[in-house]
C-alpha cells in the first residue's frame, strides 16, 4: 500500500471513530427514557461501555501509528543516508574535525579541534574555513577563542 493510501485510511479511522463517539455521546446524553433495549444496556453498563470507547481509542492510536510510523522511521534513514554520503565529500581533515565534532555532541573549542585532531592550527582553521562556505559548521567568537558549532540539520542526520 502506498504512501497516500495509508494517510487516508489512517485518517478515515481516526474520523470513523470520532463520529461513533460523538453520536453515541450525543444519544446516550438525549435519551430521556429508557424505551430502547440499547439505551438500557447503556445505561446499566455505563462503566463498560467507557472502558470500551477508551480501549477503542488505543485501538485506533496505536493502528494509526502502525500505518504512518514507518514512513517516519524510512525518512530518518534517509536523511542518515544522504547526510553520509555528503560527508563523503569533504576532504580528510574537514572528515576528521566532523567526527570530533560529533563526539563533543556537535560543539567545540577550534584550539581543541586543532589540538585533538592532531592538526596544526592552521590547516584546522583552513578546514573550518571551508566548512563554514559550505555551511557544514558555524563559528562563534568569544573573546579570542573561537567556538565551532556543527549544523544541527547535519547533526541530526549523524547522530545515532
Amino acid at each position: 500500500m502506498n504512501s497516500e493510501k495509508k494517510h487516508l485510511l489512517g485518517i478515515i479511522i481516526v474520523l470513523v471513530f470520532a463520529v461513533v463517539v460523538i453520536l453515541g455521546t450525543h444519544y446516550y446524553v438525549t435519551s430521556t427514557g429508557m424505551d430502547s433495549p440499547f439505551t438500557r444496556l447503556i445505561f446499566e453498563h455505563h462503566f463498560e461501555f467507557m472502558l470500551l470507547i477508551g480501549l477503542g481509542g488505543i485501538a485506533v492510536g496505536a493502528l494509526s501509528y502502525y500505518l504512518m510510523g514507518k514512513e517516519v522511521d524510512s525518512q530518518k534513514e534517509i536523511i542518515k543516508k544522504n547526510t553520509r554520503v555528503l560527508l563523503n565529500l569533504l576532504d580528510f581533515d574537514e572528515k576528521k574535525i566532523i567526527e570530533k565534532l560529533l563526539e563533543e555532541k556537535g560543539k567545540a573549542k577550534q584550539y581543541e579541534l586543532a589540538y585533538s585532531t592532531k592538526l596544526t592550527k592552521v590547516k584546522a582553521h583552513r578546514a573550518i574555513k571551508k566548512l563554514v562556505s559550505k555551511n557544514v559548521v558555524e563559528i562563534q567568537k568569544i573573546g579570542k577563542v573561537n567556538s565551532v558549532k556543527l549544523n544541527q540539520e547535519i547533526l541530526e542526520g549523524l547522530q545515532d
